[in-house]
């Protein structure tokens, strides 16, 4: 499932220091939903996956559990070139 794959790939990107960082931003927000991967490597990945086939199952299965994945999905809808399929991943 492309999900569980994108999950690991983030949890191997990840940087605790990062991660510790960005909760300290959001104070309301618990620690454990960030993940702390760094915007460039969220944006390559975003250029990776965004390829894929099977992408659209990522994209619906919504709410995503952590900071990161949002960030990754905004980064993969902000690459659509397609504007209809644009507006069908936001709708």
């Amino acid at each position: 499932m492309i999900t569980d794959e994108i999950r690991a790939e983030l949890y191997h990107l990840q940087d605790i220091q990062y991660r510790d960082f960005q909760s300290k931003l959001i104070p309301t927000v618990s620690p454990d939903y960030f993940i702390g991967v760094r915007t460039p490597e969220l944006r390559k990945l975003a250029k990776q996956i965004s390829r894929r086939d099977d992408i659209g199952d990522f994209l619906n299965e919504l709410p995503h559990p952590a900071f990161d994945e949002n960030q990754l999905h905004a980064f993969i809808i902000s690459g659509m070139k397609d504007y209809a399929a644009c507006l069908g991943a936001v709708e």
